[in-house]
């Protein structure tokens, strides 16, 4: 399957989760992000979330610390670099705190299979995924968090297309 159809099919599978008008919402100029949310993450990776110059997809597999990495995990492949569609959906579900399951549950280690990397003149966060054992993680600098996710089952389907 192409990249561009993939995230297609992704968008297509994180829309149905979202009101249309919480989209909207994120389309507009005012990005708005839960206090819960910018308590944990911070304003810095929030604010390169938020307002990327380009956003890059990659499927990820297994662990890796040489330089064809992210985050210590090895590079599959790069999906492509998704387009302002796609990242706002993705801004949406980062920043609302009815995402994040805050008392970790789910004592798997977190192997995530989707990485996206956010830039920001210069700067770099990266958001995991791993739902299969329901958790994501951000990634700046040497700043790393982790969460669970409330929905993983929205990225399972796209998973399957990779």
């Amino acid at each position: 399957m192409k990249p561009i159809y993939l995230i297609l099919f992704l968008t297509s599978i994180v829309l149905s989760c979202v009101s249309q008008k919480e989209t909207t919402k994120l389309t507009s100029q005012n990005f708005q992000a839960d206090s819960t949310v910018i308590r944990f993450l911070g304003k810095e990776i929030l604010q390169t979330i938020a307002k990327p110059d380009s956003v890059i997809a990659y499927t990820l597999k297994g662990q890796d610390s040489t330089a064809q990495s992210i985050a210590g995990y090895k590079i599959e492949k790069r999906i492509g670099q998704t387009d302002r569609s796609f990242y706002g959906v993705l801004q949406f579900w980062v920043t609302d705190g009815n995402n994040y399951r805050w008392q970790m549950h789910n004592k798997c280690v977190i192997s995530p299979v989707v990485a996206f990397v956010f830039w920001q003149k210069g700067k770099k966060t990266t958001v995991l995924l791993d739902p299969y054992c329901e958790k994501w993680a951000f990634v700046q600098d040497k700043l790393r968090y982790e969460a669970e996710m409330t929905n993983p089952k929205a990225f399972e389907k796209y998973l399957r297309a990779l």
